[in-house]
């Protein structure tokens, strides 16, 4: 009795510390401002959806609403009325909002078509400051005023409140991606990442972290001893999780593989596929490709057509970008080898997934498949482009490698 007990405690506590750990890891954003000063639209603007879709609020004070998906967590704080006399009341209820959610940052927006700043704004970002929170002050509707009268409202924030703003409007990217890098300069190191998968300003920086990604899981393609864990925790994986993302993953890793899988599958072999496929889980989680797919509902034979024609590019970019490397390949080691063939596969994998979401966010009436199809269209200069990138990077590299190694446990 007492052991089924523990059991079960245990169980519980486990399942509550992951999902702590889990919800550790998201971004705190905090919306502040008044009534109609375009805090949906801005973030309709950074992360390409609107409150909604984040799923049903839950409220966190009468006043405020926090909203909640895999990767974010967003607190909709209630605006004042301009013109109203509610500055304590209003500093009460965003006071209240921050002694009871942990708040990473705060996004104080200020319409700058109001052309002033209002008491409330004054005092309650004052008080913020003064709970040591980190606020970032942004200007929205900018597309409803001049420039000279943007211009404007910037000094006067800069003499009031000795900060600089960020500037945003609903057609015009103008301080987006600074905005960006404000966030990351001041969100916890824990929870950057995710904030770098939610927002689709900057897909520049997803490229950034998904090549670092390529870089660490080829490095460990390259370790020659490995546990028998590993293959547990695959075949664990295989076995539950047969969800079309995992299918699709598998595929792509699969194809990537220089030596088939076959029945009689090798540690070796599980384990080099088993790394390939988290790395391209990893890549496909910083773009968030699958829920693109997912909200332009697409049917089972555009959703494998995609599958197709992914790995095809994949296929052709590995083989042709490998013959750049021929001089190379006679003098690799079996290790070397696994290291470049797995960051070449993963670097082409974020490429491809960076230009889908180039051509998809600027213009999200284009069917996913139509944007696939055109990247297949111009695969010689797709792949040119990449060779050119990553050559320099990998020759410096294999020629290190190769001179430590002295020539030594040949490939071919």
């Amino acid at each position: 009795m007492v052991s089924k007990s523990k059991n079960k405690f245990e169980k519980v506590f486990q399942e509550k510390y992951k999902r702590y750990k889990n919800e550790n890891k998201k971004p705190r954003i905090l919306l502040v401002g008044a009534t109609g000063v375009g805090k949906s639209s801005l973030i309709n603007n950074i992360f390409k959806e609107n409150l909604a879709d984040f799923g049903a609020g839950m409220p966190v004070t009468k006043s405020s609403t926090r909203y909640e998906n895999e990767n974010l967590i967003i607190i909709d704080s209630e605006g004042y009325e301009i013109g109203e006399n509610n500055v304590q009341s209003f500093k009460t209820k965003i006071k209240e909002i921050v002694e009871i959610e942990e708040v990473h940052v705060v996004w104080y927006c200020i319409a700058s078509c109001n052309h002033r700043i209002t008491e409330v704004d004054l005092d309650t970002f004052k008080m913020l400051e003064q709970l040591n929170k980190k606020v970032i002050l942004i200007l929205t509707q900018s597309e409803l005023v001049t420039e000279n009268e943007a211009l404007f409202m910037k000094q006067i924030i800069s003499n009031e409140l000795n900060t600089k703003p960020f500037e945003m409007s609903n057609k015009l990217a103008l301080d987006s991606v600074e905005l960006i890098y404000r966030n990351l300069e001041w969100l916890p190191e824990i929870v950057r990442d995710n904030f770098i998968k939610k927002q689709k300003v900057n897909l520049d920086l997803k490229k950034e972290t998904s090549n670092k990604k390529c870089l660490q899981f080829a490095l460990v393609s390259g370790v020659q001893s490995v546990s028998i864990d590993i293959l547990n925790k695959f075949t664990e994986e295989k076995l539950e999780n047969q969800s079309p993302q995992f299918n699709f993953i598998l595929n792509i890793s699969q194809s990537m593989m220089m030596e088939k899988i076959s029945e009689n599958e090798s540690l070796k072999n599980i384990t080099e596929l088993f790394n390939r496929y988290n790395l391209f889980k990893q890549i496909l989680e910083i773009y968030e490709f699958e829920n693109i797919l997912n909200g332009k509902i697409i049917n089972e034979l555009s959703y494998n057509s995609i599958i197709s024609i992914i790995i095809n590019l994949l296929s052709k970019g590995l083989d042709k970008i490998l013959k750049t490397f021929k001089m190379y390949i006679q003098l690799l080691s079996k290790a070397a080898f696994s290291i470049i063939t797995t960051y070449i596969s993963g670097y082409i994998f974020s490429n491809i997934l960076y230009e889908f979401e180039k051509s998809f966010y600027s213009d999200e009436t284009e069917k996913p498949i139509s944007i696939i199809e055109q990247l297949e269209n111009k695969l010689d200069y797709f792949l040119e482009k990449i060779s050119a990138e990553i050559h320099p990077a990998l020759s410096s590299v294999l020629v290190n490698f190769l001179a430590e190694e002295g020539g030594e446990n040949c490939y071919v």
